[in-house]
């Protein structure tokens, strides 16, 4: 399963210009949310709706839904739930897509003819022909 999400990072990189996860559309954070749910292990599955910051907000959200059961309490708890899972995986996935990016930028170097050298005095690492 993460071979598919790797797989939609790498085209959002290199099909669609993106540069940082911070920097995709809300609908394409949720998207990568789901990805990254569905490939958790089973214990990592179910703490995004128990493990997030905020997943008492979760539950009071259901409880109002529960006793008021009408159209605008039920947006109001998906949006609760959907709110919490993309600051649930935030860090994960945001570090995935920066990883994903030196990755494929490295292999775009490479495929240019340039190599890296790294600077002794700061550890920087330069491309050069």
């Amino acid at each position: 399963m993460r071979t598919k999400l790797i797989t939609l990072i790498d085209n959002l990189i290199l099909d669609d210009g993106y540069r940082s996860y911070d920097k995709l559309p809300d609908d394409t954070q949720a998207m990568l949310t789901a990805e990254m749910a569905v490939s958790a292990e089973d214990s990592g599955f179910f703490e995004v709706l128990t493990e997030s910051k905020k997943s008492e907000n979760n539950v009071y959200a259901l409880i109002v839904f529960l006793r008021k059961n009408d159209t605008d309490n039920a947006l109001m708890l998906a949006n609760q739930l959907r709110e919490n899972a993309i600051d649930y995986f935030h860090d994960t996935l945001s570090e995935m897509f920066d990883d994903r990016y030196g990755v494929l930028q490295s292999e775009r170097n490479y495929e240019d003819g340039l190599h890296p050298i790294v600077d002794h005095v700061n550890g920087e690492t330069r491309w050069v022909r």
